[in-house]
């Protein structure tokens, strides 16, 4: 899902919640290494009417050993939640387009991003 919080001012969260299938996991944003999985992230549309400030975080994750890539990695299971702050700069309605892109494995095999 994705809905918008107010907080305060001209900015707000932008809010990305997943439910995860029992025995698979998404991968986080931040992960130990660039030789494993796709971390999780989002990508917005350029826009004159708001801008990101920052990268997207997520919330608590678990970091375990992945037999997948052989290593310790950073994910969450069951449930996963990204938020990205963002600005309004005008002052018009607007509609914040773009996409997400994350990884879901299983201890036996990933699906592609």
């Amino acid at each position: 899902t994705f809905e918008v919080e107010n907080t305060g001012g001209n900015t707000a969260d932008l809010v990305f919640s997943a439910t995860i299938e029992e025995g698979w996991h998404v991968y986080a944003t931040e992960l130990p290494s660039d030789m494993g999985p796709i971390p999780t992230s989002v990508t917005l549309d350029k826009s004159a009417d708001f801008k990101a400030l920052g990268a997207p975080k997520g919330g608590k994750y678990k970091t375990e050993f992945d037999p997948n890539f052989d290593m310790d990695l950073n994910f969450y299971d069951k449930e996963a939640i990204f938020r990205l702050p963002i600005e309004r700069i005008s002052s018009s309605d607007f509609v914040v387009t773009g996409f997400l892109t994350y990884m879901v494995c299983s201890d036996e095999m990933c699906l592609p991003p």
